[in-house]
């Protein structure tokens, strides 16, 4: 249900217990306004209906959502410079994904990003679609510089919008599949 408000007392309740999700139009201007920034997948919206009879819960997890994804979305960026600063002092040995925490822990002096996280940017960095980096047997080097990532990923996205190539349908129908 969304309305400009909730007063609270039998609404809360009765949302509670018939499992109905309530959402405040500010707040779902607020949520359009995050997609627009860094865009939720359908997953991520789901949020919004599992909070019963909590009509700010939703937009908090959704933020919190968002700032974790733009963080996690700066993380490629941060990897390709942190292994270029490396190379430039003479440190030219593949990196793995414990160095590269703990080199960024030193960096920032904080615990910015997860070693998980830090795992899953340099195997997209090193996948066949990105090519930034070249996976060893002891680590990943880097074989891109952030430049050329950059456009890169320009790229893919122009491509993600059909932009300089023809999306051919599937099964002749006209339509696109899923």
């Amino acid at each position: 249900m969304v309305a400009p408000g909730f007063s609270g007392g039998d609404l809360l309740g009765f949302a509670k217990t018939s499992a109905v999700s309530l959402l405040t139009a500010d707040d779902l201007c607020s949520v359009v306004k995050l997609h627009d920034e860094n865009p939720f997948s359908l997953l991520d919206l789901e949020d919004l209906f599992r909070y019963h009879g909590t009509p700010d819960m939703p937009l908090k997890q959704l933020k919190r959502l968002h700032d974790h994804r733009t963080k996690t979305d700066e993380l490629p960026g941060v990897l390709i410079s942190r292994i270029q600063a490396l190379y430039d002092l003479g440190i030219v040995e593949p990196v793995t994904a414990d160095s590269l925490f703990h080199n960024l822990l030193s960096h920032f002096n904080e615990v910015r990003y997860k070693k998980e996280d830090i795992e899953a940017a340099l195997v997209l960095l090193s996948s066949p679609l990105v090519k930034a980096l070249e996976k060893t047997t002891v680590g990943y080097s880097l074989v891109m510089p952030l430049e050329t990532l950059s456009r890169k990923f320009a790229s893919l996205g122009k491509r993600c919008r059909g932009q300089g190539t023809a999306i051919v349908p599937i099964s002749g129908s006209g339509k696109v599949s899923k």
